[in-house]
């Protein structure tokens, strides 16, 4: 339950970077998108460090073994995948129809 709770915020968190990202400068604008997408994983990744430790402190009795910590930062990484992966489904397919086009042109320039 820790798990799906730290991972729904991770990506609550990319959601509001990478749309907050998507409208102030729009999807034509590729500047600056490197940094502020991995900024944004960046950002999102410091929840599963949090998840662990929470786990710890509420879970653990204040102590984790190393392979419980693995387990618990492997499922929230897992589940922020999984909805990273929608996150970026519901952009794309909604508000950057054409994306990877402009991307290739942007790259080969």
């Amino acid at each position: 339950m820790l798990a799906n709770i730290y991972s729904l915020s991770a990506n609550a968190r990319f959601l509001a970077d990478d749309g907050g990202h998507l409208a102030l400068r729009g999807p034509d604008r590729l500047d600056w998108g490197e940094v502020i997408g991995y900024t944004t994983i960046i950002h999102s990744l410091q929840l599963v460090f949090v998840g662990i430790r929470s786990y710890r402190a509420n879970g653990g009795g204040g102590q984790i073994t190393f392979p419980k910590a693995v387990a618990v930062g492997i499922s929230i990484t897992l589940i922020l995948c999984v909805f990273y992966v929608a996150t970026w489904k519901l952009l794309y397919f909604n508000f950057m129809p054409g994306f990877m086009d402009r991307y290739g042109a942007y790259m080969v320039e």
